[in-house]
């Protein structure tokens, strides 16, 4: 019977479900689970964007990312999903004491999370729309650093990330306000193009134009960048920028420093062009310009007008100036010319003395006394009423080569003091006159006459000679009439001269001897220097080519 009941017990088990199939298997059963999981997996997966966005997570993250930032940021609200471009809206950037500094309604881009996650050095472009910023300046620095100081804090260098981004800024607005003056600023219809969509190693390009809201003196700004395979161009355009903007920056070198006008300029640079050729041309005006700095001791410089400008472009071999001038109340300046570089870099002489230039400047000094008395130690009661120096050096070609001259000038300076009429007719005259010739640049005459100051100098590079001669009581008589010397007392009188040979060149030998009687120096807060007489001698000998290749063997000092 054992027998019977265990063979029924077989059949039973193997007979059939009754629904026609075979009993699930443990291998199956878990084939099913594993699908299961992987099911849902996938649904957190997808839904995952969402879970970061209403919930507690996407806060976590963004302190996460913003630990190091002085400040608070917070998002009203986010659009995330990994078939859908990225929109964030309502951020607000706070600093350390809570005070709003960054506002931005909306942030768009245009490539969905998979996108990204797929080529994450690629963001796309982002749109900004409608971002006001807050800006607080101080002498020492200002509430945009104070958030980034551990930004900015030097670290070791990394190497870059490439990322490739657009940024397009639409309508945005910037209030500037000046902490120590109380002084704001506004800035509206702020626009921001950067292209930057094929990484840092492609194109780049830059766009930005704002207004300044004045009832007075609106002012505009647009500035553009491009950059593109070594090569690049820069282009600014601003009308009535005021200057006071930037005294906080100009106080970080010099505390205290006062700053005003308006400022309207045009710039436009290019380098990498063909020939490595690069330039830049500028036109800078300045209206109702004022400056003042403890550095100036209670001084100001004020000048209603003021215009600089003019194009220079440069290569390996050259630097071209051409037009460059600036022009005010207190003078003018010009410069015109080439400069070479040498076989060896630098501007050495020989090259110098064979190109074409021209400079001329002009200085109304008795302007200049009006608005720095104290800078320039004036004496009280004394007024400047007229007084020019002028300056000219001119290089052009001659017969025989290049022909070289110049003068400085200062003259006819006219003064009161308390009523008494000072006057000092020819203060310096120094005047230079040479010219080339096949064996080499010859000094037709160099010449300083003064009351006090008297040089005379001729020769060739070969043989030169000078002799100069100076009573030292007489200039300190004369600026005494105009310089409040204090306890400065000088005075003295002498003589010297200068002789020069190379025979045969390189080969040169230098020899200088100045005499000096009843000398006498004295400086606040320092022990006089008296001497009855003082004779210094100078000599030198080595190898010069009129370049850089100048060597010494022996010198000696007496």
């Amino acid at each position: 019977m054992a027998t019977d009941a265990n063979r029924d017990h077989r059949n039973r088990v193997a007979q059939p479900n009754a629904a026609g199939g075979d009993p699930p298997t443990p291998k199956k059963r878990r084939r099913w689970r594993w699908l299961f999981v992987m099911a849902m997996l996938a649904v957190i997966v997808w839904l995952l964007p969402a879970i970061v966005v209403h919930t507690p997570l996407l806060h976590w993250i963004l302190g996460k990312a913003t630990a190091d930032l002085n400040g608070t940021v917070t998002i009203g609200s986010a659009s995330l999903g990994w078939l859908s471009p990225v929109v964030v809206e309502g951020v607000e950037v706070k600093d350390a004491k809570g005070r709003p500094v960054l506002s931005l309604p909306m942030v768009a881009g245009d490539r969905s999370l998979a996108a990204i996650l797929c080529n994450y050095t690629n963001l796309g472009q982002f749109t900004i729309d409608g971002p006001k910023l807050a800006i607080v300046l101080r002498d020492d620095g200002s509430n945009m650093e104070d958030m980034l100081a551990k930004y900015l804090a030097p670290k070791e260098p990394q190497p870059p990330m490439k990322i490739a981004v657009a940024v397009k800024i639409i309508d945005a607005s910037v209030s500037v306000t000046e902490e120590r003056t109380g002084l704001g600023w506004r800035i509206d219809k702020l626009g921001l193009g950067l292209d930057m969509l094929e990484g840092p190693d492609g194109p780049l390009n830059v766009e930005v134009s704002a207004d300044l809201s004045d009832a007075q003196r609106p002012g505009k700004l647009k500035a553009g960048l491009k950059m593109a395979s070594g090569a690049g161009e820069v282009t600014l355009s601003a009308q009535q920028i005021p200057l006071a903007m930037f005294r906080s920056l100009a106080a970080r070198f010099s505390p205290g420093t006062m700053l005003a006008g308006q400022l309207s300029s045009t710039l436009r640079a290019s380098w990498g062009g063909t020939g490595g050729k690069n330039s830049v041309q500028a036109d800078l005006n300045l209206d109702g310009f004022a400056l003042g700095s403890p550095m100036l001791q209670g001084d100001a410089v004020q000048l209603d007008r003021f215009h600089a400008g003019g194009q220079v472009s440069w290569q390996t071999d050259r630097v071209e100036i051409q037009k460059a001038s600036a022009d005010c109340e207190l003078g003018s300046l010009s410069l015109e010319g080439t400069l070479m570089r040498g076989e060896k870099g630098g501007f050495a002489l020989n090259t110098l003395l064979h190109q074409r230039y021209e400079i001329g400047g002009r200085l109304d000094l008795a302007r200049l006394a009006q608005l720095l008395p104290n800078t320039l130690h004036l004496r009280r009661q004394l007024q400047i009423n007229s007084g020019q120096m002028s300056l000219t050096l001119a290089s052009r070609p001659g017969q025989e080569g290049m022909a070289w001259e110049g003068q400085l000038n200062a003259a006819n300076i006219m003064a009161t003091a308390a009523g008494r009429p000072i006057t000092w007719q020819q203060p310096v005259l120094l005047a230079l006159k040479a010219h080339e010739t096949p064996a080499g640049p010859v000094v037709d005459a160099l010449s300083c006459e003064s009351d006090f100051l008297k040089i005379h100098a001729n020769g060739t590079p070969d043989a030169l000679a000078a002799s100069l001669s100076f009573n030292l009581k007489q200039l300190a008589d004369q600026l005494g009439q105009f310089v409040d010397l204090g306890t400065i007392q000088l005075s003295g009188e002498g003589w010297g001269n200068l002789t020069w040979k190379r025979a045969p060149p390189p080969q040169f030998a230098a020899d200088a001897e100045v005499h000096l009687r009843n000398f006498q120096l004295a400086l606040p807060n320092q022990p006089p220097w008296r001497e009855d007489e003082l004779v210094a001698s100078v000599s030198a000998k080595g190898q010069t080519d009129l370049s850089i290749d100048t060597r010494i063997d022996a010198a000696t000092l007496s």
